[in-house]
């Protein structure tokens, strides 16, 4: 896929570099050059060589986004004047790798387009010293050789002056597909002339840097993303970012704000304020003056308003923003959205050249109508999956916005919804529009980048939500229409008078060579028909089909660009995991055989380097089997007397019909060897795991020195096929660390911060919290006045409320949901979180267990619902729901359990990366 930095994957170059340290290859993964091997100064680069620290996977650098078509109008996120007052030095930092210099107090800027890579060893780059020494300048001496790269398109959020010559600037942003946080820091000890990297590649984001009083001049803490590793989102330099070590506390999550904190003093020039769009503006604060003097009159000329990451156009965006050349913004209007969520959309948004994108979290109109005169655009595109407070929210503020502006340039002039084709407008808030709606599909040719519309989404959903499959279209229709130029057309702003600043200039502006068209062109029919015969095979094949699928997918590859591998393969991946989530597996003989020969195509050719981590890494989880519990092993239960104070004559179920044995009066069981008592466990043949974890101790602020569990991880079962040689895959601490791998490969955390901040249970000696066990069956009749709620573990999330509780028969669920939304709950009881049992429940009240191996189709379960009633501490418009889960019919104990409702902004997707945050683990001990 050209979307990826690494090896011979294409992008723009043009660097002027000597002979050393490139020789590795590391620069061919940041610029992308067309050719397996280029001379530089007699050595030979060669695609193959790794990237010793994997910079290539801290952000996609797309083959239509380049650093000289979106640093122009790039987001400013700061900006800082040196702390010599007669100098007038300023240096300010955005997206896309932007760094802009100015010596004359913000009159003018000039762009910083290149830095001297990282070096493997400390001192290893000539002219690189310790902090606070200076090269010696002598007359005619020969001075050291600076080997320089092009910066990439990383983001930059924070810069600060630690001495009048000292500069430092922090940022990062995700790994595709793998969603880790990765931070980047550059350093300068020239007054921001040149730049260096700063040993900053193994931890997160970073996004605000903060200097104490009295602390020695190099000494500097930064704050960013919590560490996947640790947990940890403080980091301390105690030599101004050239090396960094973890504090020992953590603060609040810091949002990413596409405005500076505020004008800052820069000596007699007065002051300077950046904004988005790229604006500089330079004057007095005090009396009001301002001069606009970069960026004048950019302002939006389409803003997209989003219900959730899952319910993005992105191919409608893309089209807007590098086809037609439009300035786009876009809102996520989601209050279920944590920060780095929001974030994760934000990075894709600009990946496809969206200058801003905000998170706008309360369903206020005030907040929407301010947006809205911020932006000030001609078009907005509103999502039909918006909630009905948002979406009133919205068209409140659009009015409100109209009726301030003038009647000469009224906005926005036109209002559209968006959604992704369904084909069936009645699910519409509006089923009437779509009669008139335009139709962009994925397999559009777009001319001006140089590829499909499809790309787009592809790209885009790679970093923010890589689990969703690439829609085979997206429709868009006008909702409401004052400028009297009412026109059904592709471009959403036909028709319309733009001001000048709304359209992109000529040195903003990619246009691609007609051998992109052309390879674009035949991708057309070359993935319609990979998809199409997978497909065929993943409904009629088997596992002996492997070598024939592994054959067919190579045989695509071999005439595919390189640049477009890795999002065919990626592209392919998603459709297929869409097919496995709308069927059972069970009825999809040769989908593991079509998913494994996916994953083994993506561990080998797919860019960059975290693409191919998590395809092996899923290899490995997809090789080990589980080994089933033997129903001999479940241990017979004898019945006890019932121990209800509630007659069972006075109990009601809500449904006519029975449908299960809980709605007769509740018994209590014991096993014959024990008696029956909240505090005792169930049978430990259930319980037990097969082998015994290893906990591992987090050791904070010595990145360098932790050993990967890799080398201490058991051997894959899959063969490395010796025909092809894969790249090597580097390892990295934030990736062998991650919580999910280590659970993978069955190395368990001591520390389980996150269980015990989203329960009331009290957790057990492990650190997970403690379920319950109940000597008292509920009836599931939807209201939750049983006695096993009361001491239930309470599990809670943005949308619903979960109470667990078990007994040594059943695993027991109150959930309670908002109105016409289903239930996922989750089980993990292969302790990896990647292959949960899943139990659904749809709105209707419909039934389905899904799994990776088929095997509890017929597991017995039963659910019984009922609206909530006032008087209980409810809305009103909450359901209720309580699921029993027989444990004798699960295949291993439960490890982990996560529930969430399946609301229509946010279908069932398969998650590609999980997100240990969702899941609760419950004790591991044996006493599940």
């Amino acid at each position: 896929m050209g979307t990826f930095l690494a090896g011979d994957l294409g992008g723009p170059g043009g660097d002027v570099v000597t002979r050393g340290f490139f020789s590795s290859g590391w620069f061919l993964a940041l610029l992308g050059i067309f050719v397996l091997g280029i001379s530089v100064g007699g050595s030979v680069l060669s695609a193959a060589n790794p990237d010793p620290f994997d910079l290539a996977s801290i952000n996609l650098q797309p083959i239509y986004l380049s650093s000289s078509n979106c640093r122009p109008a790039a987001t400013l996120h700061a900006v800082a004047t040196s702390r010599d007052p007669s100098a007038a030095v300023s240096i300010a930092v955005g997206d896309g790798g932007t760094i802009l210099r100015s010596t004359d107090g913000g009159q003018t800027w000039n762009p910083i387009d290149r830095m001297t890579p990282l070096a493997e060893t400390p001192g290893e780059h000539a002219g690189q010293l310790p902090f606070g020494a200076r090269q010696p300048q002598r007359f005619g001496a020969k001075q050291p050789t600076r080997r320089f790269s092009a910066i990439p398109l990383w983001h930059f959020y924070d810069v600060a002056w630690l001495s009048s010559l000292d500069v430092m600037i922090v940022g990062g942003a995700f790994e595709p597909v793998t969603g880790i946080s990765r931070g980047v820091c550059l350093i300068s000890d020239d007054a921001g002339e040149t730049w260096s990297m700063g040993n900053a590649h193994e931890l997160p984001r970073l996004k605000k840097i903060i200097r104490q009083p009295g602390q020695p001049v190099g000494t500097v803490e930064a704050i960013g993303d919590a560490s996947e590793a640790s947990g940890i989102d403080r980091f301390l330099s105690y030599d101004a970012g050239r090396n960094w070590v973890e504090a020992n506390t953590s603060g609040p999550e810091l949002p990413v704000s596409d405005e500076a904190e505020g004008p800052i003093r820069v000596g007699q020039y007065g002051h300077i304020s950046i904004h988005g769009q790229g604006q500089h503006r330079q004057g007095q604060h005090r009396q009001g003056q301002w001069q606009t003097v970069r960026g004048s009159g950019r302002h939006a000329a389409v803003a997209i308003v989003a219900a959730s990451p899952y319910s993005v156009v992105w191919s409608l965006v893309g089209r807007e923003s590098l086809h037609e050349n439009r300035r786009v913004v876009m809102a996520l209007a989601d209050h279920s959205s944590d920060a780095r969520a929001a974030d994760r959309v934000a990075d894709a948004a600009k990946l496809i050249g969206v200058g801003v994108c905000d998170h706008l979290r309360s369903a206020d109109s005030a907040e929407a109508h301010q947006w809205l005169v911020r932006h000030r655009p001609a078009v907005v595109v509103l999502d039909d999956k918006l909630p009905d407070d948002q979406y009133q929210a919205w068209m409140a503020a659009i009015e409100r916005t109209r009726q301030a502006s003038s009647s000469e340039s009224v906005f926005p002039q036109r209002v559209l919804v968006s959604r992704i084709s369904s084909g069936d407008p009645s699910t519409s808030r509006h089923p009437s529009i779509w009669k008139r709606s335009s139709v962009l599909r994925a397999d559009a040719l777009l001319t001006g980048p140089g590829t499909l519309a499809g790309d787009f989404a592809i790209d885009a959903w790679t970093i923010a939500a890589p689990g969703c499959p690439t829609p085979a279209s997206v429709e868009v229709a006008t909702l409401d229409d004052v400028s009297g130029t009412v026109r059904r057309d592709i471009a959403l702003t036909a028709g319309l008078a733009l001001d000048e600043g709304q359209t992109r200039i000529d040195d903003e502006v990619y246009v691609a060579a007609n051998r992109r068209l052309q390879i674009a062109t035949a991708r057309i029919s070359q993935t319609a028909n990979l998809q199409n015969q997978l497909s065929a095979l993943i409904e009629r094949g088997s596992k002996q089909d492997q070598s024939a699928i592994n054959t067919l997918i190579q045989n695509a590859l071999a005439v595919t660009a390189s640049e477009d591998r890795t999002r065919l393969l990626w592209g392919q991946m998603t459709q297929v995991m869409r097919i496995r989530n709308a069927t059972d597996v069970g009825e999809l003989p040769g989908f593991s055989a079509v998913r494994d020969g996916l994953l083994e195509q993506l561990s080998q050719h797919a860019s960059p380097a975290s693409v191919r981590r998590w395809a092996d890494w899923m290899r490995e989880m997809f090789a080990t089997p589980l080994q089933p519990i033997a129903a001999a092993e479940i241990p017979k239960l004898t019945r006890v007397p019932d121990t209800n104070t509630e007659p069972a004559a006075t109990r009601v179920a809500s449904s006519s019909r029975l449908l299960s044995p809980f709605q007769i009066a509740p018994v209590g069981y014991d096993s014959p060897s024990e008696s029956s008592s909240l505090n005792s466990v169930s049978p430990t043949s259930i319980l037990v795991p097969q082998t015994k974890p290893t906990v591992w101790q987090s050791s904070r602020g010595i990145h360098g020195s932790l050993v990967s569990p890799k080398s201490i991880s058991p051997s894959s079962d899959h063969p490395q096929s010796s025909d092809s040689a894969p790249p090597q895959i580097i390892q990295r601490v934030n990736w062998d660390f991650h919580p999910v791998v280590m659970a993978g490969r069955n190395i368990d955390l001591a520390d389980q911060n996150v269980a015990a901040a989203r329960t009331s249970g009290e957790p057990s000696s492990s650190g997970s919290p403690f379920v319950p066990i109940s000597a008292h069956r509920p009836i599931l009749d939807g209201e939750f006045d049983d006695v096993c709620w009361r001491n239930g573990l309470v599990l809670r999330d943005d949308r619903q409320v979960a109470k667990i509780a078990r007994d040594a028969e059943y695993w027991y669920f109150a959930i309670t949901r908002p109105p016409s939304t289903g239930i996922r709950l989750q089980l993990d009881c292969e302790g990896n979180y990647v292959k949960p049992i899943e139990f659904q429940v749809d709105p209707s009240g419909n039934r389905r267990v899904t799994s990776e191996n088929g095997r509890v189709r017929d597991a017995r379960w039963y659910v019984a619902s009922s609206s909530s009633a006032t008087g209980n501490g409810l809305p009103a418009r909450d359901q209720r729901t309580e699921i029993a889960i027989n444990r004798s019919d699960l295949p291993a104990r439960v490890h982990r359990i996560a529930v969430e409702s399946a609301a229509p902004s946010k279908p069932p997707i398969w998650r590609a990366m999980p997100d240990p945050k969702r899941w609760l683990p419950v004790t591991p001990n044996g006493s599940n």
